[in-house]
């Protein structure tokens, strides 16, 4: 993925950025899952 990124002209530090981006949704996603969960 990084690769491909880079070889449309991508800068690392941009493809950090939407990286950190992606894993932020993906972890505030999982929480809002798990407060939907019953709690045991």
């Amino acid at each position: 993925m990084f690769r491909h990124l880079q070889d449309q002209g991508y800068t690392r530090e941009q493809i950090i950025g939407v990286s950190a981006e992606l894993l932020g949704l993906l972890s505030t996603d999982l929480k809002a899952k798990e407060e939907l969960l019953p709690a045991e």
